[in-house]
């Protein structure tokens, strides 16, 4: 029964400056740090998924490659669920409204399958996931001064069925189905 999500992968030259943001907040806490090759963008979390049941989704999913490219920008570093209580890092996007369009399109036809609708949509990065704050007001200090950090702008051209496989060293993504976007 795979883990499943549907991603956007992020392109490798953007994954250096997350890198390195990753270095300057490591000694402010206890953090594990998502991998270079498992950061992504969440469209949608689907959980444990039957294995007859993936190819329903992937079915029902075939409309994203109707859709045409588009561009994303990365901008800012921010922290859920809020600045006095870190538990994620992330690093922000800014778009058009078309991630939120395809994210609603893609709650729409799931829901069929019972996937409940998310109620708030915040698309971003995720580098770090906080066990505890040891510097707490270095850290926001750090995360304000960077809330407009620009980190570069890319075209997303394929938006991904991933599987997420668990074991003691971490997570390990796998694609089980790639949507390429139109031209």
């Amino acid at each position: 029964m795979p883990r499943a999500f549907i991603a956007i992968p992020c392109p490798e030259n953007l994954k250096n400056d997350m890198l390195e943001i990753q270095k300057k907040i490591r000694d402010m806490g206890g953090f594990k740090f998502v991998e270079r090759e498992n950061i992504h963008l969440t469209l949608k979390f689907l959980g444990n998924v039957e294995d007859e049941a993936i190819e329903k989704i992937k079915n029902e999913l075939k409309f994203l490659s109707e859709i045409g490219k588009f561009h994303i920008s990365l901008r800012g570093i921010g922290a859920f669920p809020s600045l006095n209580y870190i538990r994620v890092v992330w690093i922000g996007v800014e778009e058009d409204g078309i991630l939120r369009e395809i994210q609603r399109k893609i709650d729409n036809r799931l829901n069929k399958f019972g996937f409940k609708a998310e109620n708030r949509f915040h698309p971003h990065f995720t580098i770090a996931r906080a066990r505890f704050i040891s510097d707490k007001n270095n850290l926001m200090k750090f995360i304000t001064e960077n809330k407009d950090k620009w980190f570069g702008e890319f075209t997303v051209d394929r938006i991904e069925l991933m599987e997420s496989k668990l074991s003691h060293k971490g997570p390990k993504y796998y694609v089980l189905y790639e949507f390429k976007l139109k031209c």
